[in-house]
This record gives C-alpha cells, structure tokens and sequence, in this order.
C-alpha cells in the first residue's frame, strides 16, 4: 500500500511539471517574438536611403551693395519666399549631390484707377519683385545614428532678379483684358552653407520598408557676379517706369527652415 501511495504522489508532482511548463511556454514565445520584432526594427532603421527632398520657408537677406541698391529703389530689403530641393545621398559615405529652386518675393505695390463713374469699369495695375535662385549643391552630411545629419555644403549656379508689371482692365467688374510685362537679368551665383536635419519620425512598415521624416535648419552665404536689379514703378497717370541699380558683387545670407523625407 505504501509503495502504491509513493508511485501516485509522484505521478500527481510530474503531472504538475508538465503543467507549469506547458502554461509558461506561451509566455517564452511572445518573449522571444517581440525581441526578434525589435531586432528587425533596429536592422530596418539602418536601411539605405538614397533619395531625400524637402520643401522650406525661405528668407533672403541682401548685404553690402546689394542692401544698399533695394534701399535705393524704396523696395525691401528682406526677401520671404519658398524652396524646394532634392538630392542623391551616398549613405555610408556621407555625401549628397542634388539641386534647388527658390523664390523671394522683395515687395508688390497695386493701384486701381476707375474709368466710369456709372459702372464697375476699372484699370488694376500692379508691379512685383522678386528673385528666383536656382542652384546646385555638394555637400557632406555624416549620419550620427539616424537621428541628426549635421553637414556643410558649397552651392553654384544662378539667381534671376525680376520684376513685373501686369496690367488688368475690368468692365462691371469682369476681366476682360491683361497684359503682363517684365524686367530683369541674372548672374552666376555661389556660395557655403551649414546646417543639420534632425529625425521626427521613422514610418516603418515590415518586413523591410522605411521612410524617415526630418526637419530641416539651414544658413548660407551667397556671393555673385555683376547683375542689374529692377524695379517697376507705377505712375499716377496710369503708366510705369523702370528704375534700374547696377551692382558689381551682390551678396546676401539666406535662412531656410523646412521638412525633409528620406527614401
């Protein structure tokens, strides 16, 4: 009897074991499968991206002679406009080629002279200014753990300054005729630049996809050669003169602030 009690008292333990490890495997597999999930985020989140282009808010401030020409011409001397840009990054070797276009708008002036005293007839005449860089750049942008791209760039190409006069002739308040004319020239445009972009999010989607979303801070110092800088004046008899300022060695410091996607 002794020995039938000491064989079921065993039998009863083993079958407890058996339990307890079949109730704890379910727990030790979830274990390791969020363990490997993390293992394979971590090894996405280094992936190559080789593309990345950003849209920015842009200022242009001028300097030296080309300050003292917009404060000639009663215009701005502060331009706000927008850039886009995009370029190709070598990633693991920290080195991105690419290209920009951008516009700074330095001032508009509108006046609207009635041609009937009975109807809506009208003539809106206006005049804008503005500069338009279009430029590419080298630069060298290290990856310091995905997070933060520091980088120095030198940039070339060439800046377009213009101005337009358009004219508008409305009768009982419909357009019925426009008639747009510009002034303008350009010249080679180079420069440095510094900034960094730093990550706000990484769009992951298994088993191997990644987008990186960044914000973008950026200042360089633009030089260029001899260019003429115009500005469309409206007269109060309804016409317009074009006042010109030669400048042989414009510069100006340009901020950019804006979001950049990596791909």
């Amino acid at each position: 009897m002794n020995r039938l009690f000491v064989t079921l008292l065993m039998a009863g333990f083993t079958s407890i074991g058996y339990a307890q490890s079949d109730s704890a495997s379910p727990l030790l597999t979830t274990t390791k499968k969020t363990d490997y999930d993390h293992e394979m985020i971590d090894r996405i989140r280094q992936n190559y991206l080789p593309v990345q282009f950003g849209a920015y808010f842009s200022q242009s401030v001028p300097q030296s002679s080309l300050r003292s020409a917009y404060d000639s011409l009663a215009a701005p001397n502060v331009g706000y406009g927008f850039s886009l840009n995009g370029g190709y990054y070598f990633d693991p070797v920290p080195v991105v080629v690419g290209g920009e276009f951008s516009m700074h708008f330095f001032g508009m002036s509108e006046r609207s002279f009635k041609t009937s005293t009975l109807f809506d007839n009208r003539v809106d005449l206006s005049a804008q200014s503005f500069t338009i860089p279009i430029l590419a750049f080298v630069r060298v942008q290290p990856n310091i753990a995905t997070w933060v791209f520091p980088y120095a760039e030198l940039v070339g190409g060439t800046t377009v300054y213009s101005s337009v006069y358009t004219a508008k002739r409305r009768e009982s308040g419909t357009e019925v005729q426009s008639n747009s004319e510009s002034e303008g020239g350009a010249n080679w445009t180079y420069g440095v630049g510094a900034g960094f972009l730093f990550k706000i999010a990484d769009i992951i989607n298994l088993p191997n996809s990644l987008q990186r979303t960044l914000i973008d801070f950026r200042m360089r110092y633009l030089w260029g050669t001899s260019v003429d800088i115009p500005r469309i004046e409206i007269l109060g008899d309804q016409t317009y003169v074009v006042r010109k300022v030669s400048v042989s060695a414009p510069e100006q410091v340009t901020f950019q602030f804006g979001i950049v996607i990596q791909l």
